[in-house]
């Protein structure tokens, strides 16, 4: 799959991005400058390094039916028009294809908007940023049952299974679901509890159109 790539509006400079602890600069990149399709549309690796547009990178995923892991930092609206852009450019190409909102923080009703028009589209949520929010449960109750995954969106390798465990449980409460205690063969979809349902999830987002 791709990603990380996407849009960030709060991403700064840092003075050296191989430093640790790494130390950032005041400056950001104009949202005007970094991209003729509509602003801040850079790739973002894990060490928060703008590198380029990522279009042509989402148009190379689109092209070998890769799912796609999409950033999307206070530009919820600059988010939409993208894959607005993009559905129009790649017709049933884009459908084809799974796109996930990692650590998504759009606003529950932005995000009722973009899952109405792209079928395609997950989130996933992380305590470590999703927490923060007080639009959390909103955002969870907001999303489609098949549509929902979790991750740590932690830089701790050692901290990420407690993480995402904390982030299962949130899922869990909002939803009504049980979580497992034993797993189990054979069982009926109408008695999944959460961890059956993101293992769902996840294969769909992973396969895309190949399901």
């Amino acid at each position: 799959m791709l990603g990380e790539v996407g849009v960030d509006r709060a991403f700064r400079v840092a003075f050296d991005y191989h430093a640790s602890p790494r130390r950032l600069t005041p400056f950001m990149i104009p949202l005007d400058r970094s991209s003729p399709l509509f602003g801040t549309i850079r790739v973002l690796m894990r060490l928060c390094r703008p590198t380029g547009d990522p279009r042509a990178q989402i148009d190379l995923a689109v092209e070998l039916g890769r799912s796609v892991s999409l950033h999307s930092v206070k530009c919820p609206m600059a988010t939409v028009d993208l894959l607005n852009k993009l559905k129009v450019k790649h017709g049933q190409q884009w459908e084809n294809i799974r796109i996930d909102i990692h650590s998504c923080s759009m606003n529950p009703q932005v995000w009722t908007g973009l899952q109405k028009k792209h079928a395609n589209v997950f989130l996933s949520l992380s305590t470590v940023i999703n927490g923060r929010s007080n639009n959390m449960n909103a955002l969870i109750a907001a999303c489609p049952s098949d549509r929902i995954l979790i991750e740590s969106d932690f830089n701790d390798i050692n901290m990420c299974t407690e993480r995402c465990i904390e982030m299962l449980n949130v899922v869990a409460r909002a939803k009504g679901w049980h979580v497992e205690e034993e797993w189990l063969d054979d069982v009926a979809a109408s008695d999944w509890g959460i961890v059956r349902r993101l293992e769902a999830n996840w294969k769909a987002f992973r396969d895309g159109g190949k399901n």
